[in-house]
């Protein structure tokens, strides 16, 4: 799902999945929400078109609120826990926010400190199934 802000696609399917979380009635949009991720996921365990750490942990996020613990997750883990920085943070160089009111009025937000895509690899990692 596309969402409005987050120029992501893995964003709005992440809050997407969260919602239908274990509402049967939804399965059909579950299994191709999860069709989507498990088919964009990159060889290397990332997302995104920089395959990189926002992205990723927006897809982890997504997979587990899809209910879905197995070697693609396993495999996005492995990737977010090679890429921290020394400094324990993780970044992303993509605007993570973006607003257009008109063609020639863009707004864009990026996460300079690093921040908001630490916090996200913190919360995917936190929710990993019989972590330890």
């Amino acid at each position: 799902w596309h969402s409005y802000f987050y120029p992501s696609r893995y964003y709005g399917t992440w809050m997407a999945l969260e919602l239908i979380r274990g509402q049967s009635a939804m399965e059909p949009l579950r299994d191709r929400a999860l069709d989507f991720l498990l088919s964009s996921q990159s060889s290397d365990g990332r997302w995104g078109d920089e395959g990189n750490a926002y992205e990723t942990a927006l897809a982890c996020l997504a997979l587990q609120a899809a209910g879905e613990d197995g070697s693609a997750l396993r495999k996005a883990i492995r990737s977010l826990l090679d890429s921290q920085r020394d400094d324990g943070s993780w970044r992303t160089e993509r605007d993570i926010w973006r607003f257009h009111s008109s063609a020639d009025d863009v707004w864009r937000a990026f996460d300079t400190n690093r921040v908001i895509t630490t916090s996200l690899v913190r919360c995917a990692l936190r929710q990993i199934p019989g972590r330890g």
